[in-house]
C-alpha cells in the first residue's frame, strides 16, 4: 500500500485513470470531422485546396511536351497554435483525510474512496481541455473562424471560407408559410458542386433550427401531399422531417444541440439558425503541438508528465509547504480546415 500522497497521485496514475474513463465517454460531434494529429512545435501550416470540378485531359501529339494541368487555387494557411494551461491542487480536506488513512492496510477501502474523489476532480482538467478543442472545432465549422478570449489573452484565426459559401435563403426558414428549405438546399448544393466538383452529403444543425423545419408548410405539404390536411398538422416528428430532407437532398442531417458554459453564459456549439453542409469525410484535423511540459519536463525533473488524447499533457509536481501535489493540464492545439472551400454555412433565421 502506498505510504504517501505523492506515491498515489502521479501523472502516470492519472493518465491511466483517464484512459479508462475516456473509453466510456460519448465523443463530441467535432471529433469525427476533425481527427486528432500531432506535430512538433507550435507552428500550424497546411494547404487549403480549391480543387475544381474534373476536366477532360488535353490531346497531345507524340513526342510533344506535356501540357500542365491547372491545379486551381491553393492557399497555404499558417499560424501559431494557442497554448492552454490550468492546474489544481488537492483539496485541503481530501489531503488531510488521505494522510490520516495512509499507512494502515485496513483503511484501503476508505483510501480508494478518497482517491477516486481526487482523481475525478483532476479529470475535470482533461475534460476542460476536450471541451476547449470542441469549442474551436465547432467555431471553425459553423463560422469559419476561431475566436477565444480568457485570462487577459485573445486568440483569433480566420480559415478563409469563400464568401460565396456563406449563404442565406431569400425567405428565412422561420417564415413557416413561405419558406422552401428543400429548394434552398438543392440550389446551394448544385452551386458548390459546379464550382468545386464536391457535393456535400452531410449537414449539422441544432434542435431549434430543426423546429423551423418541423413547422414549415412547404415540407408538410410535400410529406402529406394535400395542403388542407398538411396545414392542420401543428408540426411533424423530427424523424419524419429528417427522412424527407434526405429523400429530397441526399443529405444526412445531424442534430447537435449541446451547449457549454462561457463566463456564466450558456453557449450552443451550433447557433440557432445556422446549418452547415459538408462532405461526409473529415473536413480538417485537430492538431496538437509540443507543450513545454512535454519537451522540457520529460527530460528529467521533479515533475512527472504523461500525454493523453494525442496531445494533452498531464503534469504532476510535488509541493513541500504544505505537502501537496499540483496537477497541471496543458496543450498547444488548433483545428485545421483543409476542406474550407467545400463547406456551406447557411444562416436561415430572421435576425434578432
Amino acid at each position: 500500500m502506498p505510504k504517501s500522497l505523492t506515491e498515489l497521485v502521479t501523472a502516470k496514475s492519472l493518465a491511466t485513470y483517464w484512459n479508462v474513463k475516456a473509453s466510456q465517454r460519448a465523443p463530441y460531434f467535432g471529433e469525427s470531422k476533425f481527427p486528432a494529429k500531432k506535430k512538433l512545435g507550435l507552428d500550424l501550416s497546411y494547404i487549403k485546396g480549391a480543387r475544381k470540378a474534373p476536366v477532360k485531359l488535353s490531346l497531345s501529339a507524340f513526342d510533344a511536351k506535356v501540357i500542365p494541368l491547372n491545379r486551381g487555387e491553393i492557399t497555404k494557411m499558417n499560424t501559431d497554435m494557442p497554448f492552454f494551461k490550468n492546474s489544481k491542487n488537492i483539496d485541503e480536506k481530501q489531503r488531510q483525510e488521505l494522510n490520516i488513512l495512509l499507512g494502515n492496510a485496513q483503511n484501503q477501502d476508505a483510501v480508494n474512496i478518497v482517491i477516486n474523489d481526487i482523481f475525478n476532480d483532476k479529470m475535470a482538467l482533461v475534460e476542460d481541455a476536450l471541451l476547449t478543442l470542441e469549442i474551436m472545432r465547432m467555431q471553425a465549422l459553423t463560422t469559419g473562424a476561431v475566436a477565444i478570449s480568457s485570462n487577459g489573452q485573445n486568440f483569433g484565426y480566420d480559415y478563409q471560407i469563400p464568401a460565396q459559401n456563406k449563404v442565406t435563403p431569400a425567405v428565412k426558414w422561420d417564415d413557416f408559410a413561405k419558406a422552401d428549405p428543400v429548394s434552398d438546399i438543392n440550389d446551394w448544393l448544385d452551386t458548390i458542386e459546379a464550382r468545386t466538383g464536391v457535393r456535400p452529403t452531410e449537414a449539422v444543425l441544432n434542435s431549434t433550427t430543426l423546429g423551423y423545419l418541423k413547422k414549415c408548410d412547404a415540407i408538410k405539404n410535400a410529406v402529406y401531399f394535400h395542403s388542407d390536411s398538411a396545414l392542420k398538422i401543428p408540426n411533424m416528428s423530427a424523424k419524419t422531417v429528417l427522412k424527407h430532407l434526405f429523400d429530397e437532398t441526399s443529405v444526412t442531417f445531424y442534430v447537435y444541440s449541446k451547449n457549454y458554459e462561457d463566463e456564466g453564459k450558456q453557449v450552443k456549439f451550433v447557433a440557432d439558425g445556422t446549418v452547415v453542409f459538408m462532405p461526409e469525410t473529415a473536413v480538417g484535423n485537430t492538431w496538437f503541438g509540443t507543450t513545454p511540459e512535454e519537451s522540457d519536463l520529460m527530460a528529467g525533473t521533479d515533475a512527472q508528465v504523461e500525454i493523453v488524447e494525442t496531445g494533452v499533457a498531464i503534469t504532476t509536481t510535488k509541493q513541500t509547504d504544505p505537502v501537496n501535489v499540483q496537477t497541471k493540464v496543458s496543450m498547444i492545439a488548433l483545428p485545421s480546415l483543409e476542406l474550407a472551400d467545400n463547406i456551406i454555412i447557411a444562416s436561415v433565421k430572421t435576425a434578432g
